[in-house]
């Protein structure tokens, strides 16, 4: 799959996933949508995220493409990981405005 197929997938499922969930589906979570999407391809030297963020063609090269990066437990980890940078984003704009 593609970068942008990628995109159009995550984009997609997070838009069905707010909706049922009545989670706001506004910039700052469309945009972890897309980073989500794309991170899995991290160990693939050529793919979109590698090619726009330099310091990720290290890890295509240490890791083999459809790897660990391609399994459940990363897609559970990588979740949690946007979903705490998600909760950190809202505080800040609360605080701010």
């Amino acid at each position: 799959m593609m970068g942008y197929s990628h995109i159009v997938v995550g984009v997609t499922s997070w838009c069905v996933v707010g909706h049922l969930f009545s989670i706001p589906v506004d910039l700052p979570t469309l945009s972890m949508a897309v980073l989500g999407s794309l991170l899995p391809d991290i160990d693939h030297p050529k793919s979109m995220i590698s090619r726009h963020f330099r310091p990720f063609k290290l890890v295509g090269r240490l890791i083999p493409h459809r790897g660990p990066t391609h399994s459940l437990l990363f897609m559970l980890v990588l979740t949690i990981g946007l979903a705490m940078a998600y909760e950190r984003y809202d505080a800040i704009i609360k605080i701010g405005g």
